[in-house]
């Protein structure tokens, strides 16, 4: 029995076959291995000098072009998309495509999406797309190459937010809460010089004593409620 009868009782190669080389691990009687490369598709081809004949216990292994050489077929989304990162590609596949694959585009998403492609010359190619214009088929939808990246900038959405006590405000989430405490702070401010502080022992106002406030804030937003003012007067002597 030859290389190309086992080869052929196994149901013959697949597309993918890498029939370059396959290799044969011969045993001896010692149990040590020998290594023999073979030129498979010349036995396939019925050539004896690579047709070998088979003795008790050899292997024979055949690769897939995926095994032997590299082959980087992937693409990338970046940006303002549900699930950015690496995808594999398909032939035919598509910038209209990768974004579906990818759960769309955020709200924040940019008018214009960028394709970085590796050119020739080892310099980047950048191709911009018209995200409104993003139909499959249409001039604006890409054919994707292997390494392949493609970037969703994001915009700065404005963000509004109602002030208002206890559960009347269900979510705070998107507040920048920095520049809230600084408006209260300031709010708090104008309060305290409308209306000095006054305590049991004195009525006098501002301009004659030092006056110390504090501006408490919980840290939980979901527990937010007015700023509450802390106002004590020390007279000075």
């Amino acid at each position: 029995m030859r290389v190309s009868d086992v080869i052929a009782a196994a149901g013959g190669v697949r597309p993918q076959a890498y029939l370059i080389r396959a290799n044969l691990i011969r045993r001896d009687a010692d149990d040590k291995t020998t290594l023999l490369r073979i030129d498979l598709q010349a036995a396939l081809n019925g050539d004896p000098d690579a047709d070998f004949v088979l003795g008790d216990r050899d292997e024979i292994t055949v690769f897939t072009y995926d095994e032997v050489q590299w082959q980087d077929r992937s693409v990338r989304i970046e940006g303002a998309v549900q699930r950015p990162g690496p995808y594999v590609r398909s032939e035919n596949m598509r910038v209209s495509d990768l974004v579906f694959v990818s759960g769309g585009l955020l709200p924040e998403a940019a008018r214009e999406l960028e394709v970085a492609r590796h050119a020739g010359n080892g310099e980047n190619e950048v191709i911009a797309i018209d995200a409104a214009s993003l139909v499959p088929y249409s001039e604006e939808d890409v054919l994707l190459e292997d390494g392949d990246v493609v970037t969703v900038p994001a915009v700065r959405l404005p963000v509004v937010a109602s002030l208002a006590h206890g559960a009347a405000v269900s979510n705070l989430g998107e507040v920048n809460w920095q520049s809230l405490q600084t408006l209260m702070v300031l709010i708090g401010l104008f309060q305290l010089i409308s209306a000095p502080c006054t305590n049991t022992t004195s009525n006098q106002g501002l301009t004659s004593s030092v006056l110390q406030w504090v501006v408490a804030f919980p840290l939980s937003p979901r527990s937010w409620n007015w700023p509450m003012y802390l106002c004590v007067k020390k007279h000075m002597r």
